[in-house]
C-alpha cells in the first residue's frame, strides 16, 4: 500500500473514534503525515460574501488567522 492509501484507510478508520465535530481536524492531522505542509485550511462559507462559516485548521498563523471569519488578502477566496 503506497502512503495516499494507507492516509485513506486511517482516515475511514478515523470515523468510529472520533466525534463528528473534530473529524475535519483529524483529517488534516492525518494529512500531515503524507504532504509536507506548515499549515492547512480547510473551511465552507458563503460564496458571495466570502466568509468562513465553520474553519478547522493545522500548523501556520496563516491558516490559523482566517478563524476569525473575516476574509483577509492572505488568505484569498477562490472564485472559478
Amino acid at each position: 500500500m503506497d502512503r495516499v492509501d494507507v492516509f485513506i484507510t486511517n482516515l475511514y478508520q478515523s470515523i468510529e473514534h472520533c466525534r463528528t465535530d473534530s473529524f475535519r481536524e483529524t483529517a488534516l492531522q492525518l494529512l500531515s503525515s503524507v504532504i509536507d505542509f506548515d499549515g492547512a485550511l480547510w473551511g465552507c462559507g458563503n460564496y458571495t460574501s466570502c466568509v468562513f462559516h465553520s474553519v478547522a485548521t493545522l500548523g501556520s498563523s496563516r491558516a490559523t488567522h482566517a478563524r476569525s471569519n473575516r476574509p483577509k488578502p492572505s488568505i484569498p477566496c477562490c472564485r472559478h
